[in-house]
């Protein structure tokens, strides 16, 4: 477990958005919405939820002021 009291270290998110990322996928969205539903949130069950937890995972992993999709 990391020691709280100790000095922060650097952000490394938002990375530089890639053109494409093949570790972004469905299954990936999926298994975000598993960890949520298994810390006690209710499970996701629309497609407009799915978009939106994609979308928030999306702007959390990726500046949008970087990289190819910038260009």
């Amino acid at each position: 477990m990391t020691d709280l009291r100790t000095a922060p270290l650097p952000a490394l998110y938002p990375l530089p958005r890639p053109a494409d990322d093949d570790r972004f996928t469905f299954g990936l969205v999926i298994d975000m919405a598993d960890v949520l539903k298994l810390h006690g949130f209710p499970p996701i069950r629309s497609g407009t939820d799915l978009v939106r937890l994609q979308l928030a995972l999306f702007h959390f992993l990726y500046d949008p002021d970087s990289g190819e999709a910038s260009r």
